[in-house]
């Protein structure tokens, strides 16, 4: 099996490309890169979302990492390398007022176990890192 091809359309991702998968070598390691994470969306109710809302963040937060292990592994199933997928713990609890967003960090979890599952076969680990929501900020005492 060759390395994966981009399909018509697939590399659409804004800033993402093909070249930008593999980083420089450092110590004889070669990472991977995934697009920047947003940061946490402003709270939202479900009925005010629109599709297109929805299909951006699914673009930045679930396609950008796909198509970045997507054409990574072939190298990395050379170097028995790793894939870290970076998520948000709300993924996984649940936040309120964000169903969009933590439906995409869902999937990213959903996306790191399927792949550790077929990865492992060519000695590739994937794993996530779960970032969890800052803690509320402190009150301001005044003296």
């Amino acid at each position: 099996m060759g390395p994966a091809a981009p399909l018509e359309g697939e590399m659409e991702t804004p800033g993402l490309s093909r070249g930008g998968a593999r980083g420089p070598r450092f110590r004889g390691l070669r990472p991977a890169f995934h697009p920047t994470p947003r940061p946490d969306p402003p709270e939202e109710q479900i009925d005010d979302v629109t599709a297109q809302h929805f299909r951006e963040l699914l673009e930045v937060n679930l396609v950008g990492y796909f198509l970045t292990a997507k054409f990574a592994l072939p190298y990395l199933r050379e170097t028995r390398g790793n894939i870290i997928n970076i998520s948000s713990l709300v993924g996984v609890i649940g936040q309120r007022q964000a169903v969009p967003y933590v439906t995409t960090k869902g999937a990213v979890t959903a996306m790191t176990k399927a792949m550790a599952v077929d990865e492992s076969r060519y000695g590739v680990r994937v794993n996530r890192y779960l970032m969890k929501p800052p803690p509320p900020p402190l009150p301001h005492t005044h003296t």
